[in-house]
């Protein structure tokens, strides 16, 4: 939250590197599939 009164511990941060990882890998995910729809098709 944003006002600062949540306590920084480790299940918040534990939680916010899962938030992180599940972000990248939907990025990484829909890079992956708009490069493949470039490839010519065979």
């Amino acid at each position: 939250e944003g006002t600062g009164k949540l306590p920084v511990n480790l299940i918040t941060v534990h939680s916010q590197d899962h938030l992180m990882n599940a972000m990248v890998i939907q990025d990484l995910a829909g890079d992956m599939i708009e490069l493949y729809r470039r490839l010519p098709q065979a």
